[in-house]
Protein backbone atom coordinates (compact mmCIF):
# COMPACT_ATOMS: atom_id res chain seq x y z
CA UNK A 1 0.00 0.00 0.00
CA UNK A 2 0.97 3.56 -0.70
CA UNK A 3 1.58 6.38 1.80
CA UNK A 4 -0.48 9.20 2.08
CA UNK A 5 2.29 11.34 0.55
CA UNK A 6 2.38 8.97 -2.30
CA UNK A 7 -1.51 8.83 -3.12
CA UNK A 8 -1.67 12.42 -2.70
CA UNK A 9 0.56 13.67 -5.75
CA UNK A 10 -0.94 16.80 -7.33
CA UNK A 11 -0.67 15.08 -10.74
CA UNK A 12 -2.59 11.67 -9.19
CA UNK A 13 -5.34 14.28 -7.85
CA UNK A 14 -6.46 15.65 -10.90
CA UNK A 15 -6.15 12.75 -12.78
CA UNK A 16 -8.50 10.85 -10.95
CA UNK A 17 -11.05 13.93 -10.46
CA UNK A 18 -10.69 14.25 -14.54
CA UNK A 19 -12.31 10.17 -14.82
CA UNK A 20 -14.30 10.34 -11.46
CA UNK A 21 -17.89 11.73 -13.08
CA UNK A 22 -17.74 8.99 -15.54
CA UNK A 23 -16.49 6.22 -13.06
CA UNK A 24 -19.26 7.39 -10.60
CA UNK A 25 -22.39 7.16 -13.49
CA UNK A 26 -21.02 3.40 -14.29
CA UNK A 27 -20.51 2.03 -11.12
CA UNK A 28 -24.27 3.93 -9.50
CA UNK A 29 -25.72 2.28 -13.20
CA UNK A 30 -24.44 -1.38 -11.84
CA UNK A 31 -26.13 -0.87 -8.52
CA UNK A 32 -29.57 -0.02 -9.70
CA UNK A 33 -29.37 -3.10 -11.79
CA UNK A 34 -28.52 -5.06 -8.63
CA UNK A 35 -30.70 -3.44 -6.47
CA UNK A 36 -33.70 -4.23 -9.02
CA UNK A 37 -32.40 -7.24 -9.77
CA UNK A 38 -33.18 -8.16 -5.95
CA UNK A 39 -36.38 -6.54 -6.04
CA UNK A 40 -37.86 -8.51 -8.75
CA UNK A 41 -36.40 -11.85 -7.21
CA UNK A 42 -38.05 -10.76 -3.65
CA UNK A 43 -41.27 -9.99 -5.54
CA UNK A 44 -41.67 -14.06 -5.24
CA UNK A 45 -40.99 -14.61 -2.02
CA UNK A 46 -43.42 -14.73 1.21
CA UNK A 47 -41.59 -11.24 2.52
CA UNK A 48 -42.53 -9.33 -0.73
CA UNK A 49 -44.21 -6.57 0.87
CA UNK A 50 -41.09 -5.94 3.03
CA UNK A 51 -38.43 -6.95 0.71
CA UNK A 52 -39.31 -5.58 -2.76
CA UNK A 53 -39.85 -1.52 -1.04
CA UNK A 54 -36.37 -2.22 1.12
CA UNK A 55 -34.77 -2.92 -2.25
CA UNK A 56 -36.45 -0.26 -4.57
CA UNK A 57 -35.65 2.44 -1.69
CA UNK A 58 -32.06 1.57 -2.69
CA UNK A 59 -32.89 1.16 -6.35
CA UNK A 60 -33.83 5.14 -5.79
CA UNK A 61 -30.54 6.14 -4.19
CA UNK A 62 -29.02 4.85 -6.98
CA UNK A 63 -30.63 6.08 -9.06
CA UNK A 64 -29.87 9.48 -7.87
CA UNK A 65 -26.04 8.57 -7.97
CA UNK A 66 -26.40 7.89 -11.58
CA UNK A 67 -28.71 11.25 -12.86
CA UNK A 68 -25.92 13.11 -10.53
CA UNK A 69 -23.01 11.74 -12.33
CA UNK A 70 -24.88 11.93 -15.79
CA UNK A 71 -25.03 16.14 -15.17
CA UNK A 72 -21.82 16.43 -13.58
CA UNK A 73 -20.34 14.56 -16.74
CA UNK A 74 -22.49 16.42 -18.99
CA UNK A 75 -22.11 19.71 -17.82
CA UNK A 76 -25.43 20.17 -17.23
CA UNK A 77 -28.00 20.42 -14.24
CA UNK A 78 -31.61 18.28 -13.86
CA UNK A 79 -34.79 20.37 -13.63
CA UNK A 80 -35.55 17.95 -10.76
CA UNK A 81 -35.27 18.92 -7.28
CA UNK A 82 -34.64 16.31 -5.99
CA UNK A 83 -31.67 15.47 -7.73
CA UNK A 84 -30.35 19.25 -7.63
CA UNK A 85 -30.60 18.66 -3.91
CA UNK A 86 -28.94 15.36 -3.84
CA UNK A 87 -25.81 17.01 -5.94
CA UNK A 88 -25.80 20.16 -3.70
CA UNK A 89 -25.29 17.69 -0.72
CA UNK A 90 -22.42 15.52 -2.78
CA UNK A 91 -20.54 18.82 -3.90
CA UNK A 92 -20.19 20.21 -0.41
CA UNK A 93 -18.53 17.71 0.47
CA UNK A 94 -16.07 16.63 -2.12
CA UNK A 95 -12.48 16.81 -1.68
CA UNK A 96 -12.75 17.27 2.37
CA UNK A 97 -11.80 13.65 3.42
CA UNK A 98 -15.76 13.13 4.05
CA UNK A 99 -18.07 10.43 2.68
CA UNK A 100 -20.83 11.59 0.52
CA UNK A 101 -24.55 11.61 1.25
CA UNK A 102 -24.38 8.47 -2.05
CA UNK A 103 -21.62 6.57 0.10
CA UNK A 104 -23.33 7.04 3.37
CA UNK A 105 -26.49 5.43 1.70
CA UNK A 106 -24.69 2.80 -0.62
CA UNK A 107 -22.89 1.80 2.63
CA UNK A 108 -26.41 1.32 5.06
CA UNK A 109 -27.85 -0.26 1.99
CA UNK A 110 -25.09 -2.78 1.18
CA UNK A 111 -25.87 -4.71 4.61
CA UNK A 112 -29.03 -4.54 3.84
CA UNK A 113 -29.28 -6.03 0.55
CA UNK A 114 -27.03 -9.43 2.23
CA UNK A 115 -29.83 -9.64 4.76
CA UNK A 116 -32.71 -9.52 2.52
CA UNK A 117 -31.05 -12.05 -0.01
CA UNK A 118 -29.55 -14.30 3.03
CA UNK A 119 -33.05 -14.14 5.47
CA UNK A 120 -36.10 -12.86 3.94
CA UNK A 121 -35.82 -15.42 0.60
CA UNK A 122 -35.81 -18.13 2.67
CA UNK A 123 -39.11 -19.74 1.08
CA UNK A 124 -37.45 -19.65 -2.65
CA UNK A 125 -35.44 -21.53 -4.40
CA UNK A 126 -31.93 -22.19 -3.49
CA UNK A 127 -30.77 -20.95 -6.86
CA UNK A 128 -32.96 -18.10 -6.73
CA UNK A 129 -31.69 -16.90 -2.97
CA UNK A 130 -27.78 -17.39 -4.68
CA UNK A 131 -28.22 -14.98 -7.15
CA UNK A 132 -29.81 -12.37 -5.23
CA UNK A 133 -26.94 -12.86 -2.70
CA UNK A 134 -24.47 -12.62 -5.64
CA UNK A 135 -25.88 -9.97 -6.67
CA UNK A 136 -26.03 -8.04 -3.52
CA UNK A 137 -22.55 -8.55 -3.00
CA UNK A 138 -22.25 -7.12 -6.56
CA UNK A 139 -23.63 -4.23 -4.91
CA UNK A 140 -21.34 -4.41 -1.71
CA UNK A 141 -17.98 -4.43 -3.90
CA UNK A 142 -19.27 -1.67 -6.48
CA UNK A 143 -19.97 0.79 -3.20
CA UNK A 144 -16.99 -0.38 -1.28
CA UNK A 145 -14.97 0.81 -4.67
CA UNK A 146 -16.44 4.09 -5.23
CA UNK A 147 -15.73 5.07 -1.71
CA UNK A 148 -12.42 3.61 -1.65
CA UNK A 149 -11.05 5.57 -5.28
CA UNK A 150 -13.37 8.39 -5.00
CA UNK A 151 -11.46 11.88 -5.76
CA UNK A 152 -11.93 13.02 -2.23
CA UNK A 153 -9.31 10.19 -0.92
CA UNK A 154 -6.53 11.33 -2.71
CA UNK A 155 -6.99 15.04 -2.25
CA UNK A 156 -3.75 16.49 -1.49
CA UNK A 157 -4.57 19.39 0.09
CA UNK A 158 -6.02 17.61 3.11
CA UNK A 159 -5.59 14.33 4.95
CA UNK A 160 -8.01 12.15 6.54
CA UNK A 161 -8.63 11.12 9.93
CA UNK A 162 -6.69 7.84 10.84
CA UNK A 163 -9.47 5.70 11.37
CA UNK A 164 -10.37 6.08 7.60
CA UNK A 165 -7.02 4.91 6.16
CA UNK A 166 -7.30 1.89 8.27
CA UNK A 167 -10.45 1.24 6.93
CA UNK A 168 -8.54 1.51 3.76
CA UNK A 169 -6.24 -0.47 4.18
CA UNK A 170 -8.53 -3.77 5.35
CA UNK A 171 -11.44 -2.69 2.55
CA UNK A 172 -11.27 -6.28 1.49
CA UNK A 173 -11.72 -8.24 4.59
CA UNK A 174 -13.50 -6.14 6.39
CA UNK A 175 -16.41 -6.75 3.54
CA UNK A 176 -15.91 -10.30 3.65
CA UNK A 177 -16.25 -10.46 7.45
CA UNK A 178 -19.39 -8.07 7.54
CA UNK A 179 -20.88 -10.33 4.93
CA UNK A 180 -19.76 -13.33 6.25
CA UNK A 181 -21.69 -12.88 9.81
CA UNK A 182 -24.88 -11.51 7.79
CA UNK A 183 -25.43 -14.49 5.33
CA UNK A 184 -23.57 -17.78 6.84
CA UNK A 185 -25.87 -18.05 9.46
CA UNK A 186 -29.03 -18.16 7.23
CA UNK A 187 -30.57 -21.33 6.51
CA UNK A 188 -28.43 -22.94 3.51
CA UNK A 189 -28.47 -26.60 2.53
CA UNK A 190 -25.04 -28.16 2.66
CA UNK A 191 -24.78 -27.89 -1.72
CA UNK A 192 -25.67 -24.26 -1.31
CA UNK A 193 -23.45 -22.88 1.60
CA UNK A 194 -20.48 -24.18 -0.39
CA UNK A 195 -21.59 -21.69 -3.03
CA UNK A 196 -22.16 -19.36 -0.39
CA UNK A 197 -18.32 -19.55 1.29
CA UNK A 198 -17.68 -18.70 -2.49
CA UNK A 199 -19.53 -15.68 -2.41
CA UNK A 200 -18.89 -14.46 0.94
CA UNK A 201 -14.66 -14.54 0.03
CA UNK A 202 -15.47 -12.04 -3.40
CA UNK A 203 -15.42 -8.93 -1.95
CA UNK A 204 -11.75 -9.58 -1.39
CA UNK A 205 -11.26 -8.36 -4.51
CA UNK A 206 -11.96 -4.73 -3.55
CA UNK A 207 -8.77 -4.72 -2.09
CA UNK A 208 -7.34 -5.98 -5.23
CA UNK A 209 -8.74 -2.78 -6.91
CA UNK A 210 -7.51 -0.83 -4.28
CA UNK A 211 -3.72 -1.97 -4.32
CA UNK A 212 -4.02 -1.65 -8.26
CA UNK A 213 -5.63 1.98 -8.45
CA UNK A 214 -2.82 2.74 -5.75
CA UNK A 215 0.01 1.33 -8.33
CA UNK A 216 -1.60 3.33 -11.22
CA UNK A 217 -1.42 6.29 -9.22
CA UNK A 218 2.36 5.86 -8.38
CA UNK A 219 2.98 5.96 -11.74
CA UNK A 220 0.56 8.97 -13.23
CA UNK A 221 3.10 11.61 -11.27
CA UNK A 222 6.46 10.53 -12.57
CA UNK A 223 4.85 9.42 -16.09
CA UNK A 224 3.46 13.05 -16.28
CA UNK A 225 6.92 14.99 -15.42
CA UNK A 226 8.96 13.07 -17.67
CA UNK A 227 6.23 13.47 -20.76
CA UNK A 228 6.89 16.82 -19.63
CA UNK A 229 10.79 17.09 -19.65
CA UNK A 230 10.88 15.61 -23.03
CA UNK A 231 8.40 17.90 -24.52
CA UNK A 232 9.81 21.40 -23.31
CA UNK A 233 13.23 19.46 -24.12
CA UNK A 234 11.85 19.13 -27.89
CA UNK A 235 10.84 23.36 -27.61
CA UNK A 236 14.21 23.59 -26.25
CA UNK A 237 15.99 22.11 -28.72
CA UNK A 238 13.76 24.34 -31.55
CA UNK A 239 14.54 27.35 -30.01
CA UNK A 240 18.00 26.84 -30.17
CA UNK A 241 18.59 25.41 -33.32
CA UNK A 242 16.38 27.95 -34.75
CA UNK A 243 18.12 31.28 -32.80
CA UNK A 244 21.40 30.19 -31.79
CA UNK A 245 22.88 31.11 -35.27
CA UNK A 246 21.18 34.27 -35.55
CA UNK A 247 22.46 35.52 -32.00
CA UNK A 248 25.72 34.56 -32.11
CA UNK A 249 26.64 36.56 -35.46
CA UNK A 250 24.62 39.91 -33.77
CA UNK A 251 27.28 39.16 -30.77
CA UNK A 252 29.95 39.38 -33.45
CA UNK A 253 28.38 42.16 -35.22
CA UNK A 254 27.63 44.08 -31.57
CA UNK A 255 31.33 43.30 -30.35
CA UNK A 256 32.94 45.44 -33.25
CA UNK A 257 30.71 48.22 -32.00
CA UNK A 258 30.87 47.77 -28.36
CA UNK A 259 33.34 51.16 -27.77
CA UNK A 260 30.67 53.24 -29.59
CA UNK A 261 27.74 50.86 -28.62
CA UNK A 262 28.41 49.95 -25.74
CA UNK A 263 24.71 49.14 -24.22
CA UNK A 264 23.97 47.29 -27.93
CA UNK A 265 27.07 44.87 -26.86
CA UNK A 266 25.60 44.08 -23.92
CA UNK A 267 21.92 43.40 -24.98
CA UNK A 268 23.23 41.23 -27.85
CA UNK A 269 25.78 39.25 -25.06
CA UNK A 270 22.50 38.87 -22.65
CA UNK A 271 20.30 37.71 -25.17
CA UNK A 272 23.00 35.06 -26.51
CA UNK A 273 23.96 33.78 -22.93
CA UNK A 274 19.77 33.43 -21.70
CA UNK A 275 19.64 31.40 -25.16
CA UNK A 276 22.63 29.84 -23.53
CA UNK A 277 20.44 28.90 -20.02
CA UNK A 278 17.65 27.74 -21.76
CA UNK A 279 19.53 24.32 -22.05
CA UNK A 280 20.25 24.17 -18.32
CA UNK A 281 16.77 23.83 -17.73
CA UNK A 282 16.53 20.52 -19.88
CA UNK A 283 19.08 19.33 -16.98
CA UNK A 284 16.29 19.31 -13.91
CA UNK A 285 12.76 19.15 -13.34
CA UNK A 286 11.76 22.23 -11.45
CA UNK A 287 14.72 24.11 -13.06
CA UNK A 288 13.44 27.57 -14.48
CA UNK A 289 14.81 30.51 -16.50
CA UNK A 290 15.32 32.78 -12.81
CA UNK A 291 16.95 29.61 -10.95
CA UNK A 292 20.57 30.71 -10.07
CA UNK A 293 22.02 27.52 -11.89
CA UNK A 294 21.43 28.15 -14.74
CA UNK A 295 24.31 30.90 -14.48
CA UNK A 296 26.28 28.34 -15.23
CA UNK A 297 25.30 27.95 -18.93
CA UNK A 298 27.69 30.30 -20.38
CA UNK A 299 30.57 29.26 -18.38
CA UNK A 300 30.14 26.01 -20.05
CA UNK A 301 28.97 26.64 -23.35
CA UNK A 302 32.16 28.86 -23.78
CA UNK A 303 34.53 26.50 -22.67
CA UNK A 304 32.90 24.25 -25.10
CA UNK A 305 33.19 25.87 -27.96
CA UNK A 306 36.73 25.85 -27.90
CA UNK A 307 37.69 22.55 -26.08
CA UNK A 308 38.33 23.77 -22.59
CA UNK A 309 37.34 22.34 -19.25
CA UNK A 310 35.08 24.38 -16.77
CA UNK A 311 33.55 23.94 -13.47
CA UNK A 312 30.95 26.48 -12.43
CA UNK A 313 30.30 26.30 -9.07
CA UNK A 314 26.87 28.92 -7.77
CA UNK A 315 26.82 28.79 -3.93
CA UNK A 316 24.07 31.46 -4.36
CA UNK A 317 19.95 30.45 -4.86
CA UNK A 318 18.56 33.70 -4.93
CA UNK A 319 18.89 36.79 -6.80
CA UNK A 320 17.68 39.85 -7.63
CA UNK A 321 16.54 40.25 -12.00
CA UNK A 322 19.28 42.91 -12.30
CA UNK A 323 21.87 41.06 -10.22
CA UNK A 324 21.31 38.22 -12.60
CA UNK A 325 21.98 40.19 -15.58
CA UNK A 326 25.20 41.44 -14.00
CA UNK A 327 26.18 38.42 -13.16
CA UNK A 328 25.41 37.35 -16.73
CA UNK A 329 26.93 39.61 -18.20
CA UNK A 330 30.48 39.43 -15.92
CA UNK A 331 30.45 35.89 -16.86
CA UNK A 332 30.47 36.34 -20.73
CA UNK A 333 33.21 39.11 -20.24
CA UNK A 334 35.48 36.56 -17.90
CA UNK A 335 35.61 33.38 -19.01
CA UNK A 336 35.39 34.93 -22.37
CA UNK A 337 38.45 36.96 -22.49
CA UNK A 338 39.96 33.38 -20.13
CA UNK A 339 39.26 31.46 -23.24
CA UNK A 340 40.54 34.28 -25.96
CA UNK A 341 44.02 34.27 -23.78
CA UNK A 342 43.96 30.70 -24.19
CA UNK A 343 42.91 28.85 -21.43
CA UNK A 344 42.73 24.97 -21.15
CA UNK A 345 40.66 25.21 -17.89
CA UNK A 346 38.32 27.59 -15.71
CA UNK A 347 36.81 27.62 -12.70
CA UNK A 348 34.41 30.11 -11.66
CA UNK A 349 32.28 30.33 -8.46
CA UNK A 350 29.54 32.78 -7.87
CA UNK A 351 29.11 33.57 -4.25
CA UNK A 352 27.48 35.81 -1.39
CA UNK A 353 29.98 37.75 0.98
CA UNK A 354 27.87 39.83 3.71
CA UNK A 355 26.13 42.30 1.07
CA UNK A 356 28.03 41.83 -1.83
CA UNK A 357 27.86 39.49 -4.53
CA UNK A 358 31.08 38.40 -5.63
CA UNK A 359 32.11 36.01 -9.34
CA UNK A 360 35.62 34.55 -9.35
CA UNK A 361 37.30 33.53 -12.63
CA UNK A 362 40.65 31.29 -12.19
CA UNK A 363 42.03 29.86 -15.34
CA UNK A 364 45.49 28.51 -16.53
CA UNK A 365 46.08 30.88 -19.53
CA UNK A 366 49.42 32.81 -19.87
CA UNK A 367 49.50 35.97 -17.53
CA UNK A 368 48.42 39.01 -19.05
CA UNK A 369 50.54 41.63 -20.04
CA UNK A 370 50.82 44.59 -18.04
CA UNK A 371 49.22 47.97 -19.45
CA UNK A 372 46.76 46.18 -21.14
CA UNK A 373 43.76 45.18 -18.93
CA UNK A 374 41.38 47.34 -18.13
CA UNK A 375 42.42 50.33 -20.51
CA UNK A 376 40.09 52.69 -21.65
CA UNK A 377 37.44 51.67 -24.09
CA UNK A 378 37.88 47.77 -23.03
CA UNK A 379 35.47 45.53 -22.05
CA UNK A 380 36.67 45.16 -19.05
CA UNK A 381 37.45 48.89 -17.65
CA UNK A 382 33.49 49.44 -18.77
CA UNK A 383 32.68 46.54 -16.62
CA UNK A 384 34.49 48.13 -13.56
CA UNK A 385 32.93 51.37 -14.14
CA UNK A 386 29.55 49.77 -13.51
CA UNK A 387 30.67 47.57 -10.61
CA UNK A 388 32.41 50.76 -9.00
CA UNK A 389 29.30 52.51 -9.00
CA UNK A 390 27.47 49.87 -7.25
CA UNK A 391 29.97 49.62 -4.62
CA UNK A 392 32.48 46.95 -5.56
CA UNK A 393 35.06 46.67 -8.53
CA UNK A 394 37.28 44.04 -10.72
CA UNK A 395 40.66 42.65 -9.30
CA UNK A 396 43.25 40.00 -10.53
CA UNK A 397 46.01 38.17 -8.58
CA UNK A 398 48.29 36.43 -11.09
CA UNK A 399 50.00 33.11 -10.03
CA UNK A 400 52.69 31.68 -11.80
CA UNK A 401 50.00 29.09 -13.03
CA UNK A 402 46.77 30.20 -12.35
CA UNK A 403 45.27 33.98 -12.05
CA UNK A 404 41.83 34.70 -10.63
CA UNK A 405 39.75 37.95 -11.39
CA UNK A 406 37.52 38.60 -8.60
CA UNK A 407 34.54 40.84 -9.60
CA UNK A 408 31.79 42.31 -6.85
CA UNK A 409 28.67 44.30 -5.83
CA UNK A 410 26.72 45.37 -3.29
CA UNK A 411 23.49 42.92 -4.07
CA UNK A 412 20.78 45.38 -6.18
CA UNK A 413 17.67 44.10 -3.78
CA UNK A 414 19.76 45.35 -0.41
CA UNK A 415 19.50 41.54 0.71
Amino acid sequence: MLTHEQRRDRLAYLAVLRQVSTHTRRASLVRLLAALVIAGIASFGGMALVAVPLALMVAVTSLLDYLNAWHEEHGTTSRLRLVQHYADTTRAVSGMQQMNLGGLIGTLSSPLLVIIASWLLTDLPGPARLVALATAIVYVCSVAGSIFKDHSWFNPEGRPPAWQEIVRLGAGPVACALIAVIALPAPWTDSELLAVWVLVLTPFTIQVRIWDHDQLLRGIGPLVRDEAYEGRSLVLREIHGSLSTQLRLLEQYARRLKAEEPVLYELAVSANSRLRETLMLREADRMTATTTDTLAAPVLTLARAVGASATATIEVTELAEEDRDLARLTLNDLVGNAINAGAAEVHTVVRKVGDQIEILVSDDAAPMTPGVWKTPGTSSARLEARLVELGGGLDCVQGEQVKTVTARWTELDGG
